[in-house]
C-alpha cells in the first residue's frame, strides 16, 4: 500500500485516513446506487422500450459507477489496484465455490427453521416470483446482476473498503465493519428486507470478507458471481 494516506501536517494518522477512505467509498456507493437506480430506470425504460430493460440498464450503470467512484477514492487514499489482491489460486477458487455451497445449505436450513418454528413463508427470502420482460432483458439481467454487479461490488467493498478498514483497524474488525456496511447498503437500496433475506445477506457478507482475507478479492469475486448467477437464474426461471 502506498503512503498517499499520510499527511504533511501530521494531524491525521494513516489509520484515520484509511477509515475516511473506506467510509467515503461506502457512503458514495450508496448515494450513487440509490440515485441512479431510482432516477434512471424510468427514462432508460422509455429509451429502450421496456420497463424491465430500463431497470437492468440502471442497475448496471449504478454498480459500475459505484465501483469506479470507490476505486478512485481508494486510489487517492493509497489503496491501489495491487492492494485489491485479484490473483486467483486453486485454493481461492475451491474455497469460493465451497462458500456458495455452504450458503445454500444455510439458506435451506434457515428456511426450514423459519417455516417449522416460526410459521414464516420461506419464499420471503427471495425478492419475487420471476422477472417479466422481453427475452433480451432476461439475458441482460443475468449478465448485469449475475456477473457485472458482483464483480463491481467486490472491487468496491472487498477491494477498497475492506482493504482500507483492515489496514486501519485490524482483520477481525475490518471484515466485520465491511460486512455490516455491505448488508446495510443492501437494506437501504432495497428499502426493506424480510428476515430470511437479511440472514442470507449477513452470511454472504461475512463469507466474502473471510474469502478476501484468506485468498484475496479474486476468491470473493468467484463466490459472489456464483451466488448471484444461480440466484438470478432461479429468479428468471421462477
Amino acid at each position: 500500500m502506498s503512503d498517499a494516506n499520510t499527511t504533511t501536517s501530521g494531524v491525521a494518522s494513516p489509520a484515520n485516513s484509511l477509515v475516511a477512505v473506506a467510509a467515503a467509498a461506502s457512503a458514495l456507493w450508496v448515494v450513487v446506487e440509490v440515485a441512479l437506480r431510482r432516477e434512471l430506470a424510468a427514462p432508460m425504460g422509455d429509451l429502450l422500450g421496456s420497463a424491465a430493460g430500463g431497470y437492468v440498464a440502471a442497475l448496471a450503470l449504478a454498480t459500475v459507477g459505484g465501483a469506479a467512484i470507490a476505486a478512485a477514492i481508494g486510489y487517492r487514499g493509497g489503496v491501489t489496484v495491487a492492494d485489491w489482491d485479484l490473483a486467483l489460486s486453486r485454493r481461492g477458487v475451491f474455497e469460493g465455490v465451497g462458500a456458495v455451497v455452504a450458503y445454500y445449505a444455510f439458506l435451506f436450513a434457515a428456511a426450514v427453521v423459519a417455516t417449522v418454528a416460526f410459521g414464516l413463508d420461506p419464499n420471503a427470502a427471495t425478492t419475487g416470483g420471476g422477472f417479466d420482460g422481453p427475452r433480451w432483458t432476461l439475458v441482460a439481467l443475468f449478465v448485469a446482476n449475475g456477473v457485472l454487479g458482483p464483480i463491481a461490488e467486490e472491487v468496491a467493498w472487498r477491494g477498497v473498503v475492506q482493504t482500507a478498514f483492515t489496514e486501519a483497524v485490524g482483520v477481525a474488525a475490518g471484515v466485520a465493519v465491511t460486512a455490516i456496511a455491505f448488508v446495510g447498503k443492501h437494506l437501504v437500496v432495497d428499502l426493506a428486507a424480510p428476515p430470511l433475506r437479511v440472514a442470507s445477506l449477513v452470511f454472504l457478507a461475512f463469507a466474502f470478507g473471510v474469502l478476501r482475507h484468506r485468498n484475496g478479492t479474486g476468491s470473493a469475486m468467484v463466490a459472489h458471481v456464483l451466488a448471484n448467477t444461480t440466484a438470478t437464474a432461479l429468479l428468471i426461471l421462477g
